[in-house]
Formats: C-alpha cells, structure tokens, sequence
C-alpha cells in the first residue's frame, strides 16, 4: 500500500506540481497522504453507513463491508492487533448512523478529521517515529 501512496505522490509532485525542490515536495508528500487517508476514512464512514442500511432492510450485509479501517490503520503504521483501540474506532466509526451526510457532508468530514486525529494521537502515544 506504501507504493500505492508513493506512486500517487510521485505523480502529482511531478505532473502537477512541477517543483522539484526537496522542501517542497516532503510538504506535498505529507498534505496528500493525510489527505489520502482522510479519503478512505470518509470511504469508511459511507460504507458502514450503507451496511448498516442494509442490515436495517433485513439483508446480510455482511459482505459488502469492505474493510477499510485495516488499511487506514496499515497505511498511519497502527496494528490492527490492538483490539481495545480498534474496537473504540470501530464504535465511533458507527455514530455515522445517526449523521444524514447528504444534508450535512460537513458533519461526515468533521467526523472523519476526528477519527483522523484520534488515529494520529494514538500512534504518537503508542508507536515510537
């Protein structure tokens, strides 16, 4: 998954950017993973949103889960092992529920740069750099 991160900072630091300053591009290199991840959180929060509608329609929905929040968690450097955290992220990921995101998009992207930061301050706590 790195080298997906690596590839598409790649491109856009020499496709769009056109600068080829060192600075710049661990500056862009940072926004877009960060900005990456955010996406897939946001990804996350859509999809248990739908599971849990189909769960609701009495259909097994248990399929269509795409387990997003193991990548999230491999791409910042957190084990998935840690059940007690990814537990608590899961149960928040499902306050999305009560949310209507297509009235209020702000609340699912103010949401999800929650979990983000939650995410970030555990690994800071618990991983060493």
């Amino acid at each position: 998954m790195n080298n997906i991160v690596y590839i598409w900072n790649y491109y856009f630091t020499t496709i769009y950017c056109r600068k080829k300053t060192k600075n710049w591009n661990i500056m862009i290199n940072n926004m877009n993973e960060r900005e990456l991840i955010l996406s897939l959180i946001k990804d996350d929060l859509v999809n248990v949103r739908l599971v849990h509608g189909l769960e609701n329609l009495g259909l097994d929905s248990g399929n269509y889960y795409l387990h997003l929040s193991e990548t999230i968690f491999k791409l910042i450097g957190i084990t998935v092992d840690e059940e007690d955290f990814f537990e608590q992220y899961i149960d928040e990921c499902k306050t999305v529920i009560n949310i209507n995101i297509f009235e209020y998009p702000e609340l699912l992207n103010s949401l999800a740069l929650s979990l983000y930061n939650k995410l970030i301050e555990h690994k800071s706590e618990t991983h060493e750099p």
